[in-house]
């Protein structure tokens, strides 16, 4: 890994230029400011994946070698000495910053994906998107009656409730029905740290952040409920009467009497539950889902007495 002092903006500009690509470690003012940057691409094969089988040996899903996938990405690292004491046990203020973007994709696949795995929350692999993408049936609204309805993932026209099938694997028509959201692993991740030391005690104040990502919310809603259901807040602004179908899109809490007009209602609200009515961006929710993190850590040499 090479080193270099750099003195000014201009002579550290042109050697980025030239160095555009390369993986190297900066040092600017090597007393007071270190940057590190660094460049990849990938090329992977040979990924271990799920491939179903004729079940000949009595197994109808077997690991094998089924994917080929191509990545590219930056880091950044920043510490800034902001304050440097000459006495050990005086006061040191260090900053870190690091910013990452990643990105992934699978250029191969020998293999089939369902349309359930594909619209879990988890993500799935299909061939031409990231190793973890996100997809969702197209939701369209509620009808007169406050029952959800979706772009079958067959036919790309509006679904039947008994046309929905879950276990679809035909990639191309998948691709062409189903909404893809993004990828549930952030592209975009970093920190930012501040450490002071003075005479033995030291303190850490840092957070972490991820962007770039899609959520799945939790899959709440049912055909069907219990004393024993939790319902989210959601269910304040569901479909009461008709024409609420014009301003919600909470569906309505069945009757028995619909269900048993159409035993395939459950159909239509799992295909609700991982819709694209269900999905989130990473970065609003980031706290929620621990896609960003904050805390403060002290230490000190010995039990303190009082």
């Amino acid at each position: 890994m090479n080193q270099l002092i750099v003195s000014s903006y201009d002579e550290f500009a042109s050697y980025l230029g030239k160095k555009l690509g390369e993986s190297d470690w900066l040092l600017v003012d090597q007393d007071r400011i270190n940057l590190s940057a660094d460049w990849y691409k990938r090329n992977n094969f040979d990924l271990i994946g799920r491939v179903y089988t004729e079940g000949v040996g009595g197994q109808t899903m077997k690991y094998a070698n089924v994917a080929e996938m191509a990545s590219h990405g930056v880091e950044f690292t920043l510490t800034t000495h902001n304050i440097k004491s000459a006495n050990p046990d005086g006061f040191n203020w260090t900053t870190d910053i690091t910013f990452a973007y990643a990105k992934n994709e699978i250029t191969k696949l020998v293999s089939r994906s369902r349309a359930i795995d594909l619209i879990q929350g988890t993500g799935f692999a299909l061939e031409g998107y990231p190793v973890r993408a996100l997809f969702s049936y197209q939701f369209v609204g509620l009808d007169s009656h406050g029952i959800p309805q979706v772009i079958n993932e067959t036919t790309g026209e509006l679904s039947a409730n008994d046309e929905i099938n879950f276990q679809q694997f035909d990639a191309e028509l998948l691709k062409k029905n189903l909404k893809y959201e993004g990828a549930v692993d952030p592209t975009i991740t970093g920190g930012f740290n501040n450490s002071f030391s003075w005479k033995g005690l030291h303190l850490n104040v840092f957070c972490t952040y991820s962007f770039g990502n899609k959520l799945r919310l939790s899959p709440d809603f049912s055909y069907a409920y219990s004393d024993l259901s939790a319902m989210p807040k959601e269910f304040k602004n569901r479909w009461v009467m008709p024409g609420d179908e014009a301003y919600t899109t909470i569906p309505v809490i069945a009757s028995r009497r619909q269900y048993y007009a159409d035993t395939y209602l459950g159909r239509a609200y799992s295909a609700y539950n991982y819709s694209s009515a269900r999905v989130a961006d990473g970065k609003g929710r980031a706290l929620h889902r621990r896609q960003a993190q904050e805390g403060v850590h002290v230490s000190y040499p010995q039990p303190l007495c009082i």
